[in-house]
């Protein structure tokens, strides 16, 4: 369910407006306790692209062209990644004024947001592929699941016009954040269904060789694994706050946070299951060039429902061709009831349903196909790797001197 959004930015302008036409004067607040309350918005900014467009390119010593090692991702998810979304912050802050220029402040706040997408890709076993389009990767998307933060934070202010109305501030400080992470239900179950498989790391060849190299022996594969550790921060302030009336007074103020930790998600004890193409320019004989890339192969079950196998058009039984009832694999035909060999179907994507089902609706005897729910074997990829947790924080709230 997508959450309200809160438009911090917004909310400061109306405020902005408003108090620009009220008279007001600023409160004393010399050896003074002051508490405030804020709502706002954390966007930790860090985000990994997926990798499905990366093209690792081999030149010879002479900088000339060799040859190229594509990834054999859909690219339709190159536009796709995987961060720590945009959170909502409610902050509760207590400040104590040792003079009319500098404040020390303690406030203590409550965040949550989502994280995703993580990418996931397959190309599935007996896939029908156009040459023209060399691979068939369907590309999918599941969330991580929700990070809850209790950011605790001690900051040194100065205020440089405290006798204004209207008076910016600057500050710096540092806080320690309370980290908890739910991973999301799809996120539970892909780790679920891939610790129960087995399969094994293949091996890319070249732009020329569109089937990558598949070993023949097979290892038993692990799940997810999420580290969400709680973290030291250090923060600089940038704000302003303006007087509405006797003691009270509104602000607002962006913080940039910088933490000695970072999150991670990894798959199959990697950060990714199946090794990406890096996006670069490499010379022959470079370690680069001779590393090993490509999908994961996963040769029984597999991690997600891909589709069906449907009848071909036609196929060959005892040199003669016989014409194939279209629907489920070994549907047979009215005029010559022979079974389709299940070598000769053709596996048809979920996503591909709508239009068979259409194309095949006036045929006699013709039964919808549908996904069948069972996970496919086939060649797959699951992007996951590190965020780092800082980012800035935009917030406005109220203040009272008492």
């Amino acid at each position: 369910m997508r959450r309200p959004c809160f438009r911090p930015m917004l909310a400061v302008s109306l405020v902005v407006a408003v108090l620009g036409s009220l008279p007001a004067a600023a409160e004393e607040v010399e050896k003074r306790f002051r508490i405030g309350v804020s709502l706002g918005q954390h966007n930790s900014r860090d985000t990994l692209q997926s990798d499905a467009a990366n093209v690792l390119t081999v030149v010879d010593e002479n900088d000339e062209w060799v040859t190229e090692y594509w990834d054999p991702r859909n690219d339709n998810a190159a536009l796709g990644q995987l961060q720590m979304r945009v959170a909502n912050r409610l902050s509760v802050t207590g400040q104590y004024a040792v003079n009319r220029f500098f404040l020390v402040e303690a406030s203590l706040g409550y965040q949550r947001g989502d994280v995703g997408h993580v990418e996931m890709q397959a190309q599935f076993d007996q896939v029908q592929i156009d040459p023209a389009e060399r691979f068939k990767y369907v590309a999918y998307s599941l969330m991580a699941g929700e990070m809850q933060s209790v950011p605790m934070q001690v900051s040194g202010i100065i205020r440089f016009r405290p006798k204004a109305a209207f008076n910016p501030y600057l500050g710096i400080g540092g806080g320690y954040t309370v980290v908890g992470f739910e991973p999301s239900a799809d996120l539970d179950q892909i780790s679920s269904i891939m610790s129960s498989l087995s399969g094994t790391q293949t091996l890319l060849q070249d732009y020329l060789n569109v089937a990558p190299i598949i070993p023949t022996a097979y290892e038993g594969m692990s799940g997810a694994r999420v580290e969400a550790p709680s973290y030291l921060e250090w923060h600089v302030i940038g704000g302003f706050e303006y007087s509405v009336k006797r003691k009270w007074s509104v602000y607002a103020d962006l913080r940039y946070e910088s933490a000695n930790r970072k999150f991670f998600i990894g798959f199959n004890d990697s950060s990714s299951l199946g090794i990406s193409v890096p996006a670069r320019q490499a010379t022959v004989g470079d370690p680069v060039v001779t590393a090993q890339y490509g999908p994961w192969y996963i040769p029984q079950g597999g991690l997600v429902d891909g589709g069906v196998l449907v009848n071909p058009v036609s196929f060959y039984d005892s040199g003669q061709i016989v014409e194939a009832m279209p629907g489920l694999c070994g549907t047979l035909p009215a005029t010559n009831p022979v079974p389709v060999p299940t070598s000769a179907c053709v596996f048809l994507l979920n996503g591909e349903m709508d239009d068979y089902n259409a194309q095949y609706a006036d045929v006699d005897g013709f039964v919808p196909v549908s996904p069948d729910g069972v996970a496919d074997p086939g060649l797959y990829y699951v992007k996951g790797g590190s965020l780092k947790y800082g980012g800035a924080t935009l917030q406005i709230g109220f203040r009272y001197t008492f």
